[in-house]
């Protein structure tokens, strides 16, 4: 079987690859163990990543290195290539077709001839590409999904039996729970809590707003009084979610309006540097200041802020105005600038031209 030599990605190796697909989280299906991990396609990954970028080890190697049989190993293998979509056999583009002779064969698009066949001996075992950027990519949007502190589902299992979520309602119930109480819930109302009509994710937070704004003390079953209270929790939930929208899209209005009015502020100070204070008013008029809006409890207010920066721009061009004709005519009496002195500068004038 041919060998072709495979590029890595630069400053990639095998270790550091090995370590990276050991976080990674493959699922198992089952309809009785929801979301079981499955070590064993973890441990062959990691098996075949140890010979990265160039891979071809034998089955027993890969099956000795991952602690599983040869049968499990194989399993893994396929799933790896044909499910995950984690490692591309080299030669899987080699197609059956009739030779000459009229003997169908096993060639590829340069014209070789030898197939997948395995084995043991010196270029017999399957070479397999890995798809690193893949891998690095499921690495990376697993870990931002943790530091979001949200659950990292996996995107490494392409089965069509995977339990529906509201399968482990209980465990969820469960989690929430304990993270508030610290101790063990009763399953005393369950039935009551599953033939809620609402799906899981929508019971799960109604139970968490519930446990947040209940009072829990001395109730010693709380899942049957949550069951008789979840019409109430579900409409005051809903009304807190339309709240905290509302607040978000306020939100986003005033830091809006707080950029379009620092936006305002700075083409107007900017302005009023080289103009007069009667230039002013007519820039405010073709440049109108936008509404400046802030938060209170009865939603969005107005506030008025563009008179005192209009007055502010208009004093302070009045005061380098006076300062440009202090600078020009001093009190000690004589002043020789064209305005002053037109005479005299007339007389020059006259003078440089009939010299020239």
């Amino acid at each position: 079987m041919e060998r072709i030599n495979i590029s890595k990605i630069p400053g990639l190796h095998g270790w550091k690859l090995s370590q990276i697909v050991n976080h990674l989280k493959f699922i198992k299906p089952s309809l009785r163990y929801p979301n079981r991990v499955d070590r064993t396609k973890s441990n062959v990954l990691r098996a075949l990543c140890d010979h990265y970028p160039n891979v071809w080890p034998g089955l027993p190697e890969i099956a000795d290195k991952a602690h599983c049989s040869t049968a499990q190993a194989r399993r893994a293998l396929r799933e790896l290539e044909f499910k995950d979509r984690l490692i591309v056999d080299i030669n899987s583009r080699l197609e059956w077709r009739q030779d000459d002779n009229g003997r169908w064969t096993l060639q590829g698009p340069t014209g070789h001839t030898q197939g997948k066949r395995g084995g043991r001996g010196k270029n017999a075992t399957v070479q397999y590409f890995i798809c690193d950027r893949r891998i690095l990519d499921i690495y990376l949007q697993q870990k931002a999904y943790k530091h979001e502190g949200k659950e990292a589902r996996s995107v490494l299992t392409d089965h069509k039996n995977q339990p529906p979520p509201t399968e482990n309602l209980w465990g969820r119930m469960v989690d929430v729970w304990k993270e508030v109480r610290k101790e063990n819930l009763s399953k005393a109302g369950w039935k009551k809590v599953q033939a809620l009509p609402a799906d899981g994710d929508t019971i799960v937070r109604a139970w968490a707003y519930w446990i947040k704004n209940r009072n829990l003390d001395g109730l010693v079953h709380p899942l049957i009084m949550f069951a008789e209270e979840f019409p109430e929790t579900l409409a005051a939930l809903q009304e807190h979610n339309q709240r905290q929208a509302a607040k978000a899209a306020n939100d986003r209005k005033v830091d809006e309006s707080a950029a379009a009015c620092a936006n305002w502020r700075k083409s107007l100070e900017a302005f009023a540097k080289q103009a007069k204070s009667g230039e002013i008013d007519s820039w405010v008029q073709e440049n109108p200041a936008p509404p400046m809006l802030v938060q209170s409890d009865e939603g969005i207010a107005r506030v008025e802020y563009a008179d005192g920066i209009i007055s502010m721009c208009k004093s302070m061009a009045e005061r380098r105005a006076e300062k440009d004709r202090e600078r020009e005519h001093d009190d000690y009496g004589f002043c020789a600038c064209p305005k002053c002195q037109p005479d005299f500068w007339k007389e020059e004038r006259e003078q440089f031209e009939a010299s020239v």
